[in-house]
């Protein structure tokens, strides 16, 4: 019997998973904030700006998350 715990080599699995996804999510977050920035003030400070800054906000604070999940020392 291996020294692994079971379900361990599934979980490394799907922390790679995700840390893909994450990369393809920083890639799209990177577009959309210049998307944004492109926009003029009028529409940066109506309510589709705001909702669209508190979504990106959002988003980079969900993949720093992920980012900290590297540091557990699993992989």
């Amino acid at each position: 019997m291996g020294k692994q715990i079971k379900g361990l080599p599934k979980l490394i699995a799907a922390l790679d998973r995700l840390q893909a996804i994450k990369d393809e999510m920083k890639d799209s977050l990177t577009d959309k904030q210049a998307w944004l920035d492109e926009k003029n003030d009028k529409y940066r400070e109506g309510q589709d700006g705001e909702e669209w800054d508190e979504h990106l906000s959002a988003v980079k604070e969900l993949l720093d998350e992920i980012d900290n999940l590297d540091y557990m020392g699993l992989q």
